[in-house]
């Protein structure tokens, strides 16, 4: 883990907090906030719950990250990965669409790392000039959208395929010192909060732009994955074994899979193999 030594003074981050109208931490606080992560039914309101709760620590620019699919820095085809921000759609399309966010120092670190890394350590190699040419650029892009002060924070997976990360990008009078400060006293707290965040994130349908499969389609995947063969899944559906395969053809077309035992297993990765009727709603 990456971060700052011990020069800033606990009481330093209750200054800052002061200085930029930022409400202190109270205990009643952080529960609710964690209250209101670990019930949200759908990823939009785990992510609406976390961006309030972080405004509450000072960080008002949030952009999170998820796949499953990771190999080396390849994230994987950019349609399976889930992007969460709450920055304007200058900045979204410039950091995600772009691809910006891979050619910064930050995501080399989070490729690597798991755990906090403070954005000084990004400012001070920039300053040394120990960066890429391809990383100063990106750098200095990020300054020119207003990336400010900050921390990030990678995951820790059990596997190796799969990474998420979140990038919190502090009020603009906020200074990195400042951001330091509010972490040395408060960053286990944030740290809990994302975590949970992306735990809960993690284990709910994921709303990627491959996934929206006709009910047929589903339904058709959901009785593959239960070990039905596809004349089981003629009769328990009333469907021909023309269009049964109708329907898993169109399916593996669009997850972008070769094999039906593929779109089963991408089905399995996000989450969407059995959902509630109330979890597709949320998906629509």
């Amino acid at each position: 883990m990456w971060g700052v030594g011990g020069s800033i003074r606990l009481t330093r981050a209750r200054e800052v907090r002061m200085g930029a109208g930022i409400e202190p931490i109270k205990g009643s606080w952080a529960a609710e906030a964690l209250s209101a992560i670990a019930r949200a039914p759908s990823v939009d309101e785990v992510w609406a719950a976390l961006v309030v709760a972080l405004a509450g620590f000072g960080f008002d620019r949030v952009n999170y990250g998820l796949t499953f699919f990771l190999q080396g820095r390849n994230v994987g085809a950019p349609e399976d990965v889930l992007y969460l921000s709450n920055r304007d759609a200058v900045f979204r399309r410039a950091y995600f669409g772009s691809g910006l966010y891979a050619e910064t120092p930050m995501y080399d670190w989070i490729s690597k790392h798991e755990g906090a890394c403070s954005w000084r350590v990004m400012a001070d190699a920039y300053a040394r000039r120990e960066l890429t040419e391809k990383q100063r650029q990106a750098v200095e892009k990020m300054n020119k959208l207003g990336s400010g002060a900050g921390y990030s924070i990678s995951f820790p997976s059990a596997s190796s395929r799969v990474r998420g990360a979140i990038g919190l990008c502090a009020k603009a009078e906020l200074s990195q010192d400042d951001v330091d400060a509010i972490w040395e006293q408060e960053g286990n707290l944030i740290f809990a909060v994302c975590t949970l965040a992306h735990a809960r994130i993690v284990t709910l349908p994921l709303p990627v732009a491959r996934m929206d499969l006709t009910a047929r389609q589903r339904e058709v995947l959901n009785w593959i994955s239960d070990g039905k063969s596809l004349q089981d899944v003629c009769v328990l559906m009333g469907l021909s074994l023309s269009a049964v395969e109708k329907h898993l053809k169109s399916a593996r077309a669009r997850l972008d899979v070769e094999t039906t035992a593929q779109a089963v297993a991408k089905l399995a990765f996000f989450n969407q193999l059995f959902i509630s009727e109330r979890s597709q709603a949320n998906l629509e």
